[in-house]
């Protein structure tokens, strides 16, 4: 019990936690107002930002086109190839700046946001889809770049851009774009945080300005429900990631205890008692599942001490075609070990195959978009004796 106590005043004490106590009871306007999980009002925080009716617009675009040209999904072959080398060395000026909201205009539908200028003597346009709360309908993407291609002249360069709150290791994980439309480039809110409203603070601001930007990034912290009934925050700064992974790190034997307290507890809601309970499950799969890396390596080297790996499986293995169809995987599953040192994406102990060594692809995952496991688990489907 003493333990305990000591446990809940240093809790109670605990600089991260009157830290993000001070911040979450913080609430932005568009909270206030009952509107923060309105889609259309971050569409218009972001026409706000660049459109001329920010003092810093032009910045603001200047950094949206880095964030866009320097994603994995940008194909520079879709622009003017000066255009581009300008853009890369970021040798321009933005001119004759204009920012459309709901476009309907000679469009299948309704575009969120169009971003016209000029750079330098090229012709400019970002088209944004942005999707907050729900996903892609009847095409869209796909019908709003047909009918943007089919409306615009050819000497209009045009980014087409798919705006989601999707994590920042969910997006590293995607192939292409989620949307339909794979000429889209997809980003996300903590991309608009980190590398567009962040930078902006830098600039000589007047006071309307600096509290707009500082009143938004509130209203992102705020978790919202996604199209799969989650909750996720759209974007969080560096100083409160860095807080609650401190927060997590002091308290998490103090939140578990107060967690399996909870779920046999009569004296509370039986809300409150599932809700617990919910946590306490899953506190107790991570615990005890085993981690998805330990698991290839664990049945990899059961099938080899049972002689079930043949020449046929080791040459599937070792081609990263075979290797994305088998397992979802970006790396051939085995690689030759030729040197002395595993590769990048590599674990560091070869194995030992019918004589040969190779090295072993570590580049696994198990989250909700990308669930290497399932095809791991079909592969060994045919090793019945293997348990």
């Amino acid at each position: 019990m003493k333990e305990l106590t000591k446990r809940i005043i240093a809790f109670k004490n605990s600089q991260s936690t009157k830290k993000l106590m001070d911040i979450y009871s913080t609430k932005s306007l568009m909270e206030i107002y009952g509107v923060n999980r309105k889609e259309i009002r971050h569409t218009s925080f972001l026409k706000w930002l660049f459109s001329k009716e920010c003092m810093v617009s032009e910045v603001a675009v200047g950094y949206l086109i880095d964030v866009l040209i320097a994603s994995k999904f940008f194909n520079e072959n879709t622009i003017d190839m000066e255009l581009y080398k300008k853009l890369v060395l970021g040798d321009y000026s933005i001119n004759s700046l204009k920012v459309i909201e709901n476009f309907r205009e000679g469009i299948n539908g309704e575009i969120d946001l169009i971003i016209e200028c000029n750079i330098d003597e090229f012709k400019l346009q970002i088209i944004v889809e942005n999707k907050v709360y729900s996903g892609e309908f009847n095409k869209q993407t796909l019908r709003y770049f047909d009918s943007i291609n089919n409306k615009n002249n050819n000497d209009i360069n045009t980014f087409f851009v798919y705006l989601t709150p999707i994590s920042l290791f969910e997006l590293d994980q995607l192939e292409s774009p989620e949307c339909i439309c794979k000429d889209f480039i997809q980003i996300n809110y903590q991309n608009i945080l980190d590398l567009i409203i962040t930078p902006l603070f830098d600039e000589d601001l007047n006071d309307s300005t600096f509290h707009i930007l500082k009143d938004y990034i509130i209203a992102l912290r705020n978790p919202v429900e996604n199209i799969k009934n989650t909750h996720q925050f759209m974007a969080i700064t560096k100083e409160e990631s860095d807080l609650l992974t401190q927060f997590w790190e002091e308290n998490k034997d103090l939140i578990q205890k107060a967690v399996e307290s909870l779920q046999t507890n009569l004296h509370v809601e039986p809300s409150i008692r599932d809700t617990a309970k919910n946590i306490a499950d899953q506190f107790k799969n991570n615990n005890e599942k085993e981690k998805i890396g330990k698991f290839v390596q664990r049945k990899l080297n059961e099938l080899v001490a049972g002689n079930f790996i043949n020449n046929d499986e080791i040459s599937q293995m070792k081609s990263q075609e075979k290797s994305k169809e088998l397992f979802d995987i970006q790396y051939p599953l085995l690689e030759d070990k030729i040197n002395s040192t595993s590769p990048l994406h590599y674990w560091k102990d070869p194995i030992e195959i019918n004589g040969n060594s190779y090295w072993v692809c570590c580049e696994w995952f198990e989250n909700e978009r990308n669930n290497d496991r399932v095809h791991f688990e079909k592969w060994l489907e045919k090793f019945k004796k293997v348990n």
